[in-house]
């Protein structure tokens, strides 16, 4: 097996109703029976299928799918790891936590989130500092950390603003607020590289900048993800199916759309021979 990187799609290619496989944006196409597509569906969908070849009522679906995003990240090259205030070794039982939640109360986390509901960003941001080098050393030189900074809330669209104007000001705000529950981490910065929605949006080709591709609302789950009538991670066209974030159970990282797609395409490989 062969794995392309960089080798972006430009098309998935159709004939008869069916999937035939994929042109890239260089010229070179491959055909193949099955066609499986983890990226976001108006991406999936719309950029690389022809309207023509979707039912109309698909279309006015995925539309209402919500996929604005309103999460952060900040990843960061560190001399140290954060040290909370508020962490007890002899407690927990380790050294330092690897993974730690910034939100102390339920009124913390709901006004940051009422802050961004009326179109700014959070003054005081909720934040998941993750620092994966203390349980892996090689990613980061000896004596040196990789931290992660994701939480929220900054939507993907501010009132009266823009992230332009703002950015700075909010990364700041960030780091103010870690200073807060773990003095001197900002003295440790090495480097920084600090994404908004915007950001994921055009890095990471998701429209929304959604890192789980839409939101996991109720009438966004289960068996209306990311349309009802296709939550089984089939799709209109008979040979492509779906496995991405955009489907059950939604994204981070527990695999489950992969697997369960891939038990799909088996059950339908089994019983019919995929042409």
């Amino acid at each position: 097996m062969e794995i392309l990187t960089d080798s972006p799609v430009a098309e998935i290619r159709i004939a008869n109703g069916r999937a035939q496989g994929v042109a890239l944006e260089n010229g070179d196409e491959y055909s193949a029976r099955v066609v499986v597509s983890n990226a976001a569906p108006g991406i999936t969908f719309r950029d690389l299928i022809d309207a023509r070849h979707l039912p109309e009522t698909f279309l006015g679906e995925l539309g209402r799918f919500r996929s604005k995003g309103s999460a952060f990240k900040i990843n960061l090259a560190m001399e140290q790891p954060p040290r909370y205030r508020g962490f007890d070794p002899q407690v927990a039982g380790i050294e330092l936590p690897a993974y730690a939640h910034i939100g102390p109360t339920t009124a913390y986390l709901e006004r940051a989130f009422d802050e961004a509901k009326y179109g700014g960003y959070s003054s005081k941001p909720f934040i998941s500092p993750i620092t994966p080098s203390l349980i892996d050393d090689s990613l980061a030189p000896a004596g040196k950390h990789v931290v992660t900074l994701y939480g929220g809330v900054a939507p993907y669209d501010l009132e009266g603003t823009s992230w332009e104007a703002e950015k700075d000001r909010f990364v700041q705000i960030v780091l103010d607020t870690m200073e807060d529950f773990a003095p001197g981490f900002s003295d440790s910065i090495i480097a920084m590289d600090a994404m908004v929605p915007p950001d994921i949006e055009r890095i990471l080709n998701i429209p929304g900048g959604h890192e789980l591709h839409g939101d996991c609302a109720v009438d966004q789950l289960f068996m209306m993800r990311p349309v009802p009538g296709y939550a089984d991670y089939r799709s209109p066209i008979r040979n492509l199916y779906q496995c991405g974030a955009s489907t059950h159970p939604g994204g981070a990282v527990s695999c489950v759309p992969g697997h369960n797609a891939a038990r799909e395409i088996l059950s339908d490989w089994r019983s019919r021979k995929p042409d």
